[in-house]
């Protein structure tokens, strides 16, 4: 069996990353194709995500996990949490 190659980007209130899996059937192997930092921009007074900046790491993963194989299917988790200014 030609193992499946799956990515997976994980999005974290300080860090994403783009991580691949190769699933052979019964075995999964990951790696990390790109890693970047999530940065917050503050717009009146509150903390944002960076959603363009983040679009453009994300395309960065994307690229690196492409240049490596061709992907059966992406996955995507975020965590967020609202900020506050004191």
């Amino acid at each position: 069996m030609t193992p499946l190659r799956l990515l997976a980007l994980d999005l974290g209130a300080e860090s994403g990353r783009a991580m691949v899996g190769n699933f052979d059937g019964s075995h999964l192997e990951i790696e990390e194709a790109h890693r970047f930092p999530n940065v917050p921009v503050r717009l009146g007074g509150t903390l944002y995500w960076d959603v363009l900046r983040l679009f453009g790491d994300i395309i960065t993963g994307i690229r690196a996990a492409r240049a490596q194989g061709e992907i059966a299917t992406i996955g995507v988790d975020a965590w967020g949490r609202r900020f506050r200014s004191s």
